[in-house]
């Protein structure tokens, strides 16, 4: 079974930024980052993982995590029945929780 992937539109616009910084920065790192992310997403889609609540969330609705290697960065996402919805590409150390006002009720 395949899961469809939908983000949250500020999420969109978060690894965009967070693209473009990496970007002036120097050395091809934005376009590094973003390949960063392919993986991330191709394993959240993978019914064979399950990645851990967000620091231990359980409540409803369940919140997950996957870190994004190399970049200070994690999916917040949910799962619905058919699919995946993020909330944000949240750096760790740059408002980590900016999610919460954009889970679905």
């Amino acid at each position: 079974m395949t899961l469809s992937w939908s983000e949250h539109q500020k999420a969109h616009e978060e690894l965009r930024e967070a693209a473009y910084r990496y970007e002036d920065a120097g050395d091809s790192l934005g376009v590094r980052c973003l390949i960063a992310v392919q993986p991330a997403v191709e394993s959240v889609l993978d019914p064979a993982y399950h990645w851990g609540y967000y620091r231990d969330r359980i409540s409803a609705p369940q919140v997950y995590a996957r870190s994004v290697a190399g970049f200070p960065f994690q999916i917040i996402y949910t799962l619905f029945e058919d699919g995946v919805f993020v909330l944000a590409y949240a750096h760790e150390r740059r408002q980590p929780e900016c999610w919460k006002g954009r889970l679905p009720s």
